[in-house]
């Protein structure tokens, strides 16, 4: 990385800081990025990602065109039967969103706007973030976000209908897209989100850098999917938890087919009896990434958490995991688990994993682990011996090293999806 490259690159984010209600929170966001600098490709958390690719890319920004409705109904009409909220080109756009069926018993704003109606919440919630984040790219997602969006769910509240966030991108787009996305979920709520991105730019340029925020007050529950097919560019996802007494978060996050995409999750148990639940799948070929950092933070006893993330890469392709799991000395009988499988279909495909416990209390149940190795030459025999051929037996055999993760999504639209996209993937193997 050159000092040259760097600056240009910063050089063409720099223009999408704009004024509006969050320009002082920009700022500081900005201000902290500058300071704290683009991430090394020597730092453990980037090492693989290697980010100098980045800096070479030149994100220039594009005036922002009102969409054109019928391309907007192309994306929109598998979803015409449920509540779905459009981020087009990075921006939250209530006009062209469907939630009717929710309007009577949650809040769905602009960021902006969220800002000056609910300044309390949100000078405390930016405040709390910036003082802890030191993630680069997540800095830049709060600093250069066009319109976010706010979703919340008031206390005592059951949502029993699920709320879908899509992001739509086009060819036509700036370069640089953040869509940022912020839920509280109330004392004694319950909601189930889905985010689906998607896309039909095929431009190596285009950078993504979504940033999820996720509040759950006491006694709440929050179930989160996340599918990605087929993005093209860079990816850069944030996601960021925080939880209270006796919150439920389970989140489920599906790739396929992305070119570079990394996965940076940092979630804070911050209550007793608190459970927390991270699911990951990433299917690759050619030469598509997948990067993966979990940091789990037990902060207060009798915590649950669970991570398990699997990989399937083929022909030349990367995926990398590293996490973490930190148990404060406070955080007496917090039970948690850590767990990565690689599954390695090609001699030139690679797969990096790296997870670790750092841990403060003495009375815990903690582990971690991790297995790479290929498709089991035991099971293909034994099914070919039934009459099988080669592929139909690999088939089977890697459908059912995904089949656990995509169980587990809630939302039957998606996992029908994910579920057909996969066959695809299989087909030929």
């Amino acid at each position: 990385m050159t000092t040259k490259n760097k600056s240009a690159f910063e050089a063409s984010l720099e223009a999408y800081l704009f004024e509006d209600t969050l320009k002082s929170v920009r700022m500081k966001a900005w201000k902290k990025f500058q300071e704290r600098g683009l991430p090394h490709p020597k730092e453990d958390a980037y090492r693989y990602f290697k980010p100098t690719t980045l800096y070479q890319k030149n994100v220039s920004k594009q005036l922002f065109e009102v969409p054109n409705i019928e391309k907007i109904k192309q994306w929109t009409d598998p979803f015409k039967d449920k509540n779905y909220l459009l981020f087009y080109q990075g921006h939250f756009l209530p006009k062209y969103s469907q939630y009717a069926d929710l309007e009577n018993y949650i809040e769905i704003l602009p960021l902006s706007e969220a800002f000056s109606t609910y300044g309390a919440f949100f000078r405390t919630y930016f405040d709390e973030f910036l003082k802890k984040e030191k993630d680069p790219l997540t800095l830049l997602s709060l600093a250069l976000h066009q319109e976010g969006l706010f979703v919340y769910i008031p206390k005592n509240t059951q949502c029993e209908k699920e709320l879908i966030i899509l992001e739509v991108s086009e060819i036509n787009g700036s370069l640089w897209q953040a869509p940022f996305s912020v839920v509280s979920v109330g004392k004694n709520s319950a909601c189930q989100i889905t985010t689906v991105s998607l896309g039909e730019s095929t431009i190596d340029q285009q950078v993504t850098s979504p940033f999820y925020g996720f509040d759950l007050g006491e006694l709440s529950k929050l179930s989160h999917t996340h599918s990605s097919l087929y993005q093209k560019g860079v990816r850069m996802d944030s996601f960021r938890v925080r939880q209270q007494r006796e919150s439920h978060f389970k989140h489920v996050n599906v790739q396929v087919g992305s070119s570079k995409v990394r996965s940076s999750y940092q979630v804070e148990l911050q209550g007793e009896h608190v459970q927390s639940e991270i699911l990951g799948l990433n299917v690759l070929k050619g030469k598509e990434e997948a990067h993966t950092h979990i940091l789990m933070e037990h902060l207060a006893p009798n915590g649950l958490s669970r991570q398990l993330i699997k990989n399937l890469v083929d022909e030349q392709s990367t995926s990398s995991f590293e996490g973490k799991i930190y148990i404060e000395s406070l955080a007496q009988l917090t039970n948690a688990y850590q767990t990565n499988h690689n599954c390695v279909l090609s001699d030139e495909a690679s797969a990096y994993s790296k997870p670790n416990l750092e841990i403060y209390a003495d009375d815990v149940k903690a582990s971690h682990g991790s297995t790479t190795g290929q498709i089991d030459k035991e099971q293909l025999f034994y099914l070919q011996s039934r009459g099988l051929t080669s592929s139909q037996a690999k088939q089977i055999l890697l459908k059912g090293f995904c089949d656990e993760i995509l169980e587990s999504i809630p939302s039957h639209l998606i996992k029908t999806q994910l579920a057909k996209e996969l066959e695809k993937y299989f087909e030929g193997k």
